[in-house]
């Protein structure tokens, strides 16, 4: 992926797995997961948890809350991983 650093300059970040985290906000429809079955979910959710353990580095795309945290929590559950954050702002957490 190619990110373009405060300087200006183009800078090339390799990933295994990406997550654009760019907040949210929920609503209704959003919120309803009748349609899903619980057993879905569960199974979904495995699938991500392993393409997570199986790559060697992450990439989570958005600095604010919900990236941090996300980016947090991963390196928390797996320690020896390469977390990388991106975002367009020049620090984390920007609207704190």
């Amino acid at each position: 992926m190619k990110v373009v650093t405060p300087s200006g300059e183009e800078q090339e970040i390799g990933f295994d797995y990406l997550f654009i985290c760019t907040g949210s906000q929920y609503s209704e429809p959003i919120k309803d997961f009748s349609a899903q079955t619980l057993a879905n979910r569960k199974s979904n959710l495995a699938f991500e948890v392993q393409a997570v353990q199986k790559a060697k580095s992450v990439l989570v795309v958005g600095a604010g809350a919900v990236g941090v945290e996300l980016a947090a929590e991963l390196k928390h559950f797996n320690p020896d991983k390469k977390i990388g954050i991106v975002s367009r702002q020049n620090r984390l957490l920007p609207t704190f």
